[in-house]
């Protein structure tokens, strides 16, 4: 998955929980099913790698406060629980919904010779939009 790719899909996912009142991984699954990106990635990489990789996703955005949740372990896969967006999940949708912020910030990450990540998003976060 290209650094791109792995940016818009966090996008996709944090913009979904928050819009929609995503409460669990399945329900969100299947709201994003026909996404574009979605469909575009299914094309790349296997639906389960795919899912995999969302699951990183999540489990990365609520360890780092974006997201107000949980995820517990079971032999299958882990069950996501969302309770909504921490402020710092809200403060991040407002900023990459700006066209300038969000170019701010991929120019700041690759100054600072980051990966394009969420971590990496949060940690110039502060810097862009101050």
């Amino acid at each position: 998955m290209t650094p791109e790719n792995y940016f818009n899909l966090c996008n996709l996912l944090i913009k979904t929980i928050n819009d929609f009142y995503i409460r669990d991984r399945d329900t969100l699954l299947l709201k994003i099913k026909n996404n574009d990106l979605i469909v575009t990635l299914s094309k790349e990489i296997s639906p389960l790698m795919l899912e995999q990789q969302i699951d990183n996703i999540l489990m990365d955005m609520i360890n780092i406060g974006l997201i107000n949740g949980s995820a517990t372990s079971t032999k299958m896969r882990p069950i996501f629980t969302f309770r909504g967006l921490t402020s710092k999940g809200m403060e991040y949708i407002s900023s990459i919904n700006s066209n300038t912020i969000k170019n701010k910030m991929k120019k700041a990450i690759h100054d600072e010779g980051l990966p394009l990540t969420i971590p990496s998003l949060l940690k110039v976060l502060g810097k862009t939009i101050c």
